[in-house]
Formats: C-alpha cells, sequence, structure tokens
C-alpha cells in the first residue's frame, strides 16, 4: 500500500486468482439441470457449460401458437440453466461470489484509470517544465 491507497497490481492479481478457481473448480460432468413448461409438456435438461442435453415436447404443446411455443421452449431451457447453475454453486463449496468478484474489478477498473490519469498527467507537467521556453 502506498499512501494508504490498496496496491491495485494487488487487488488485481487476488481478483484473477479468485477467477482461476472460480473456473478451475471440477464440476461432476454427470450433473444435469431440469426445466419444466406446461405443466411438464415441455421438459428441457442441461449439463455444464451451458449445453441443453434435451428437451421432449408432447404432442399436446404442438397446439400452441408458434409464438407461444416458443416461449414456453424457452422458459423450460431457462429453468434448466437457472437449476444447473445451482446444483453447479452447490457443487462447489467456497467458489467465489462472482457479483462481488465484478463489483471489486470495476473498482480495480476505475482505481487503475485515475492513477494512468494523474501519471500521464505528471509526465505532460514535466515535459511543459522540461521544455526551454520560446522568446
Amino acid at each position: 500500500m502506498t499512501g494508504g491507497t490498496p496496491d491495485v497490481g494487488r487487488l488485481l492479481a487476488d481478483a484473477i486468482a479468485a477467477l482461476g478457481q472460480a473456473t478451475n473448480g471440477t464440476v461432476d460432468s454427470e450433473l444435469r439441470g431440469a426445466g419444466e413448461a406446461l405443466d411438464g409438456r415441455i421438459t428441457a435438461t442441461a449439463k455444464p457449460h451451458g449445453v441443453v442435453d434435451s428437451l421432449v415436447i408432447s404432442p399436446g404443446a404442438l397446439r400452441l401458437a408458434p409464438e407461444a411455443l416458443a416461449e414456453e421452449i424457452l422458459r423450460a431451457v431457462n429453468g434448466a440453466l437457472d437449476d444447473l447453475r445451482s446444483k453447479i454453486g452447490s457443487a462447489l463449496p467456497g467458489a467465489p461470489d462472482t457479483a462481488a468478484l465484478s463489483a471489486e474489478l470495476r473498482d480495480i477498473q476505475e482505481r487503475s484509470t485515475e492513477r494512468m490519469s494523474a501519471f500521464l498527467s505528471a509526465i505532460e507537467t514535466a515535459r511543459t517544465a522540461a521544455r526551454p521556453e520560446k522568446r
């Protein structure tokens, strides 16, 4: 720390390390998320890395207008992805809070921008002072 200000480099390194832990965590490849719509007439499953594993649409669901059917399919698929995210979060205890991590990274970015602006301003001031005055 310099002058009471946290070391931006250290903060960034910590954030990157936390992201590495989150992305290097082992997730069971057999893990599946499940979602449904229309009281189970449309079901979807998803597996890690956001891959939709299955989509089953009962014949009764096909009577819907195309727009309504598409909306219900999205509801089932998004439900499966949400369920999967929840299961992955439970499977990786101690995983960092990505919302907090994102906020910390935004703070680091702002501090870095402020420091770079101050640095460039100091360079410009020194360059101006070093120039001989034209008479």
